[in-house]
């Protein structure tokens, strides 16, 4: 009995340590944060890519063009986890941890988008701050 209950810890502890995060997700994750932070004007894109395609020192990096008012939000893939902590010396992420963490990273690119956005309305005499 306590080898089954053994294997069953196992079996329930590796499947905890996987993040399901799908880029249906990630769409929803943005879309959400996109009204939120009044950026529906944005045409917003997030895609997964290797930690090795990320800059140093960053668990995320977006990029915009203006004119076309597209922005390009880039996430590890929930399995890049390990080596984004390996290379930050830090303890890897699992399961709702990883999750949240891509979303707070969404949140993060948009917020840069939002400053911006409200940097460019003041500028133009639209706001006061």
């Amino acid at each position: 009995m306590p080898m089954r209950l053994a294997i069953l810890a196992l079996l329930v502890c590796s499947s905890c340590s996987r993040a399901a995060v799908k880029q249906s997700d990630v769409d929803r994750m943005a879309a959400r944060w996109q009204h939120v932070l009044k950026l529906d004007d944005w045409d917003v894109i997030v895609k997964f890519v290797k930690v090795a395609d990320l800059p140093s020192g960053t668990a995320g990096v977006s990029s915009r063009d203006k004119a076309s008012r597209v922005v390009l939000i880039a996430v590890p893939y929930p399995s890049e986890y390990v080596a984004l902590a390996a290379r930050s010396g830090s303890t890897p992420k699992t399961g709702r941890r990883i999750t949240d963490d891509i979303e707070d990273t969404i949140v993060h690119e948009l917020v840069h988008l939002r400053i911006r956005e409200i940097g460019v309305l003041a500028k133009a005499g639209a706001i006061s701050v």
